[in-house]
């Protein structure tokens, strides 16, 4: 079974634990692994009851695939897949301040041409929140213009993200 059919059928923490050590100790050739990974990771851990010890190795493994997989292909990344990953380890709790500031400024072509919607500007907006990013004047400028002209389509749940 691939790696990213592995991850996306993921129920439980040790089913998710084989795929995500088979991804840290091989190189990857694509980002639809990683993608899939950190949007299905928190989905299964709300499910899990882990003891401190899988909490650690949880927070580890991530850590893992972040550095090795992850870093070295962020320029690969489209719009929808820089939001999965950013909103993913948002949810994971994952605290390296450094890459969220290199998520945030990744997404700045797409602020730019005006790829992301309402939904996913706010997603956008509530990950950076939540993982404590403080984004650049300039990233605001971006995100602030697309926000303006989305204005009449954001729903309630897109402002209390936003807000």
């Amino acid at each position: 079974m691939r790696l990213t059919s592995q991850i996306k059928a993921a129920r439980s923490w040790p089913e998710a634990r084989t795929a995500l050590t088979a991804a840290c100790n091989q190189d990857l050739t694509d980002t639809t692994f990683i993608t899939a990974a950190l949007n299905t990771l928190p989905k299964v851990l709300r499910r899990s009851r882990l003891s401190a010890s899988e909490q650690s190795a949880v927070q580890e493994l991530v850590r893992r695939l972040v550095q090795q997989q992850l870093e070295p292909r962020l320029a690969e990344l489209d719009a929808q897949g820089l939001l999965a990953i950013t909103v993913g380890l948002a949810k994971l709790e994952y605290r390296d301040q450094g890459l969220f500031q290199q998520l945030a400024l990744c997404s700045m072509p797409a602020l730019r041409a005006g790829c992301l919607g309402p939904s996913a500007l706010s997603s956008l907006a509530w990950a950076l929140a939540a993982s404590g990013t403080r984004p650049t004047g300039a990233w605001l400028s971006l995100f602030w213009a697309q926000l303006e002209q989305q204005a009449e389509q954001l729903q309630g749940q897109d402002c209390a993200n936003i807000l």
